[in-house]
């Protein structure tokens, strides 16, 4: 018995003239198109020192509402990296979802996680959220 092998049709997905997304899948497959970077305005929170540096946080707003958000956090000591790497994505979800500064800590990371709440409360205030 002779097995023919599977195939992925791999496309690139221009959208404007700047940005090219590989999609994965049939040809025809539609695939959403999340806000670009520019969409919203740019709010950026004061910068909050902690024992191993300064956080500081980022977000964009559209119709009263985060759409997206950023962070400055201490990478220059392996073990800080290495805790800020794991705890940035966590914390960008949870402000996504809250639409608040009131977030929940993340574990092993309770410096970081209070300092970016007090940065983004800062951004906050100063979009009128």
């Amino acid at each position: 018995m002779q097995r023919t092998p599977s195939v992925i049709a791999v496309a690139t997905l221009t959208v404007g003239s700047q940005l090219a997304v590989p999609a994965v899948g049939l040809a025809t497959a539609a695939i959403p198109v999340a806000h670009t970077a520019t969409t919203g305005k740019l709010y950026v929170g004061g910068t909050t020192t902690m024992k191993w540096g300064p956080v500081t946080v980022r977000i964009r707003v559209a119709n009263h509402k985060i759409i997206n958000v950023g962070a400055t956090l201490p990478t220059h000591r392996n073990r800080s990296k290495e805790i800020n790497d794991r705890a940035a994505p966590t914390l960008r979800r949870e402000v996504l979802a809250a639409q608040s500064w009131h977030i929940n800590t993340v574990s092993g990371a309770t410096m970081t996680s209070d300092a970016y709440a007090s940065s983004l409360r800062s951004a906050m205030a100063k979009a009128g959220l």
